[in-house]
């Protein structure tokens, strides 16, 4: 894919990052909080953003775990408002999943954290329902995604992170009548496109 390249200077800085904060702790004596073989959370805030996110977090280390998500895309209010028209948005089916690795600065039990995550999700959205000139547009999109934010570990296992997940979304697209030979416009179009993404996060998670 031709994107992946972007991947390699990403890679590069959080191992500089990470190398940088585990030097820093091991002159330290404080007590060393490691992350989680196994946890799971949710981004309720994905209801009035692009969709709710479902994750679930694999240790790697002390400090570096590995993300694999979901995000429900058709459930978030900001899915629907970016898609609308003229015509009106009648019906929104997308989903997303992703995965990337995270890196926690130092040891302690609250600490701020970085990550990097690439996304897929596809869509299929429904415009003038019912009338002639209904049509449909369906999007695979690719998502770059940086994540910073800051992890409040509670001591019976749960925690919140707080942060914020910015980026690029590389998107082809399709788009057709449903009735194509009725107003006489048989030939789908296509293209491409690419936008800036966003969203604010504020999960709620538990460690196992």
């Amino acid at each position: 894919m031709k994107h992946i390249k972007y991947l390699f200077p990403v890679i590069c800085f959080l191992v500089l990052t990470t190398s940088t904060a585990n030097a820093a702790n091991t002159e330290s004596d404080s007590v060393v909080y490691p992350v989680p073989k196994f946890a799971m959370s949710v981004n309720p805030l994905g209801f009035i953003q692009f969709g709710p996110v479902l994750s679930g977090e694999f240790g790697l280390n002390e400090s570096t775990l590995i993300n694999a998500h979901m995000r429900f895309s058709s459930l978030g209010l900001l899915s629907w408002v970016i898609r609308e028209t003229d015509a009106g948005l009648d019906e929104l089916d997308a989903f997303a999943f992703g995965a990337g690795i995270v890196r926690f600065m130092g040891y302690n039990q609250n600490r701020p954290y970085i990550g990097f995550f690439l996304e897929r999700e596809t869509s299929n959205a429904v415009y003038a329902s019912g009338y002639l000139d209904e049509w449909s547009q369906d999007n695979k999109t690719t998502v770059f995604i940086f994540n910073i934010g800051y992890r409040f570990n509670f001591n019976d296992g749960f925690f919140i992170n707080t942060g914020a997940f910015f980026g690029g979304a590389a998107t082809t697209y399709e788009w057709r009548y449903k009735y194509p030979d009725l107003i006489y416009d048989p030939e789908p179009r296509s293209g491409e496109d690419t936008n800036a993404f966003g969203m604010f996060e504020v999960s709620f998670g538990y460690s196992f």
